[in-house]
């Protein structure tokens, strides 16, 4: 499917769990786990590999699962997919994870305050 904004939102709005497979190398965790960010801002779940910062992003059984192996993988995977109920909890979760912590508000006020510290000669806190 070719990539637009709206495709990604359509395809996003319908899907169940996002999967964030990564290697664990010093490329993947230098990454911004953006990814995750966005299945978080669609209210899905998130599957993903315990790469760089991405255990600050989905918290395991809380807005998804964390998988190093195969077998944890299936399991997050087959809960999401085999608990609807239990897939909409942790994309709920995590939808307001994002929204709290990460979104363009968020990132204003926290710019804000650190453009404010320095101007006025504070050390950032």
């Amino acid at each position: 499917m070719p990539w637009s904004q709206q495709a990604e939102h359509e395809a996003l709005s319908s899907a169940t769990v996002g999967l964030a497979p990564l290697t664990d190398d010093p490329f993947s965790r230098g990454k911004c786990q953006y990814r995750s960010l966005l299945f978080g801002g669609h209210g899905l779940p998130t599957v993903a590999s315990p790469v760089g910062i991405m255990d600050r992003i989905v918290v395991h059984g809380e807005t998804g699962f964390l998988a190093r192996t195969d077998d944890e993988w299936l399991e997050g995977l087959r809960s999401c997919l085999s608990q609807p109920a239990l897939a909409e909890e942790l994309g709920a979760k995590a939808l307001d994870r994002v929204r709290t912590s990460y979104s363009h508000q968020v990132g204003v006020e926290r710019w804000t305050k650190l453009l404010n510290e320095l101007a006025a000669g504070a050390p950032p806190a």
